[in-house]
């Protein structure tokens, strides 16, 4: 049984989610019923809990508040938010904290169901993983120097699946290959497993609509009874085949989704501080990666595509006499103003106060023209 937390302000909801749910039959045992999230924190910092079903907005400290404590802190604790609002900030945090399900009241208890049962189901895969891991622990202790090389090594497959570097993905995996040979068999085929476990946790929800999850146990299962590396490794291998190929489809068919979400963000920003890293954030992708699929869709690279959207702006605002070409830079987003002329003339070939004087001339023999 998995220790769950429930935490609403409304005493009825709070009840209701208490008693009209068989939560043991799901696997649960409701070990407190909390008013707000003070008083989740409070218990989660002296309890064992493994989920918490909290409401977003509540007295003193929400949900969010909640699922940030428990990102912040080494707990493996899973949170699942309610909330009465469809809100994309919600969501967006809600993603940022790790919460591992957002649930829209009205609550529909078939919807609860559904997903605690695919809850219990993760808890169990991990906590089989934890277990046998643990198993081994002590038998590291002696490969400890290999090991730690083939954590940093882990690391970097991972790493790599997230900028998804094919050359570099099986690059390392080749080397994990050679390095975890020389391990205890059992230690091998345990570490195989846990970087596995690990790799799924880490991709599946940056890549939406990836279906690389559902044979993750028979794969566990086919390489702890391998009978050497060779059977272990190769199924290791074509599990990466799959998610590579996966991968690929996948993105192919979200490129243009994940460029058209950064630039209307971009488009609605461009005068703040835009870097990257900030944009990368909204997409739920790594700079390394985003970078890639900007080049690929769009031709140009990401700054060249702020700059873009500034100067055309800055352009627009020169047509009012009224604003100071300083505080145009500032507008755009730009705000040294040395560097606003240098960037402004290197894309039209004229500094700002030149343009405004083209514009000013054009708008005048216009004026005589249509006179």
């Amino acid at each position: 049984m998995y220790n769950l937390v429930i935490a609403d302000d409304e005493k009825n909801i709070r009840e209701g989610l208490s008693k009209f749910i068989d939560w043991k039959d799901l696997g649960f045992n409701v070990v407190m019923k909390c008013e707000d999230g003070e008083e989740v924190i409070d218990y989660i910092n002296t309890m064992s809990v493994d989920v918490v079903l909290c409401d977003i907005r509540m007295n003193r400290k929400s949900g969010l508040d909640v699922a940030k404590f428990v990102s912040e802190n080494p707990r493996d604790i899973k949170v699942v938010l309610m909330s009465g609002y469809q809100e994309f900030e919600y969501a967006k945090k809600a993603l940022e904290y790790n919460v591992v399900s957002y649930i829209v009241k009205p609550i529909e208890m078939r919807e609860i169901k559904e997903k605690f049962i695919k809850i219990k189901s993760d808890l169990d895969v991990l906590k089989n993983i934890n277990e046998k891991m643990n198993e081994e622990k002590k038998k590291v202790i002696d490969i400890q120097r290999d090991f730690s090389v083939l954590i940093d090594m882990q690391s970097n497959l991972i790493e790599s699946f997230l900028n998804f570097d094919k050359i570099f993905i099986y690059s390392i995996f080749k080397d994990i290959s050679n390095k975890v040979v020389n391990m205890p068999f059992n230690s091998g085929i345990k570490f195989l497993e846990n970087t596995l476990a690990l790799l799924l946790n880490k991709i599946i929800g940056l890549y939406l609509g990836l279906n690389i999850k559902e044979d993750l146990i028979d794969i566990i299962r086919n390489i702890s009874e391998s009978q050497n590396y060779n059977r272990a490794l190769e199924v290791f291998e074509l599990w990466i085949d799959s998610a590579v190929n996966g991968i690929e489809e996948n993105n192919n068919s979200n490129y243009k989704l994940v460029i058209k979400k950064a630039n209307k963000y971009i488009e609605k920003n461009y005068m703040n501080d835009l870097t990257l890293e900030k944009v990368s954030e909204i997409v739920f992708l790594s700079p390394v990666y985003l970078s890639k699929v900007y080049k690929k869709e769009m031709g140009i690279n990401f700054i060249d595509y702020v700059t873009k959207i500034r100067i055309e702006r800055s352009k627009e605002l020169l047509r009012n006499r009224n604003l100071k070409v300083y505080e145009i830079s500032e507008l755009v987003g730009y705000k040294n103003l040395k560097y606003f002329y240098k960037i402004f003339k290197r894309y039209t070939g004229y500094t700002p106060n030149k343009y405004r004087e083209i514009l000013v001339k054009d708008k005048c023999i216009k004026y005589k023209e249509d006179k």
